[in-house]
């Protein structure tokens, strides 16, 4: 049986039902898939019953390795982003168990990383600019990865508020996420699609 969560992502893959994506600025939902990692959209019912009822647009986008996030961030109608997945304060992680015979080998994964350093060149990033990210994967220090520098720090500017963007001290679980996504839909602020935010040259 699907979740309430589930459901909604079944149900709510974009809106208006008809964005183009390209041409609307809108926020982006990234689901960073590894596999058995379904408890990861906890918190879409927050954003996505807000989103309709203001008429904010979003859209869903479901990245199965670094490269089809990577799709996604330079996009820049994709102003607004919300990361959900396996990752560390440094990157995101993607998670995949080789299969033999049917059977999944649960000692053995092939694991690719998006390591978000590797989004600047001399220091400056190369892909556009966001105005919100939300890191809903898990932001403790990685073992097995020294790079410690976020997204917000690659796309947004310096002096960007604290409001602006979302990175947990640690570890996020099924509540925390669920209630951090609940918080900040409570005060969050877009225009309408209807309102006229659809070029991808507005700030």
């Amino acid at each position: 049986m699907e979740s309430k969560d589930q459901q909604y992502l079944t149900k709510n893959q974009q809106f208006p039902v008809d964005l183009d994506s390209s041409k609307t600025i809108h926020d982006a939902f990234i689901i960073a898939y590894s596999v058995g990692n379904g408890d990861v959209v906890v918190g879409f019912d927050n954003l996505i019953k807000t989103f309709k009822a203001k008429n904010y647009p979003f859209k869903i986008y479901h990245c199965y390795n670094p490269e089809d996030m990577k799709t996604v961030l330079v996009n820049e109608c994709a102003k607004y982003i919300w990361i959900f997945g396996h990752g560390w304060c440094g990157g995101t992680a993607f998670k995949w168990k080789p299969i033999s015979n049917g059977i999944f080998h649960r000692k053995s994964e092939n694991i690719s990383i998006l390591r978000y350093s590797d989004l600047l060149e001399d220091d400056e990033a190369i892909f556009p600019k966001k105005l919100f990210i939300g890191q809903f994967h898990c932001n403790h220090a990685s073992k097995k990865d020294s790079s410690r520098i976020t997204l917000p720090e690659v796309l947004m500017d310096k002096d960007t508020d604290p409001g602006q963007y979302f990175v947990s001290d640690f570890y996020n679980y099924h509540l925390s996420i669920w209630f951090s996504t609940r918080k900040l839909v409570k005060n969050l602020e877009r225009t309408p699609f209807d309102a006229g935010e659809t070029s991808k040259n507005k700030n």
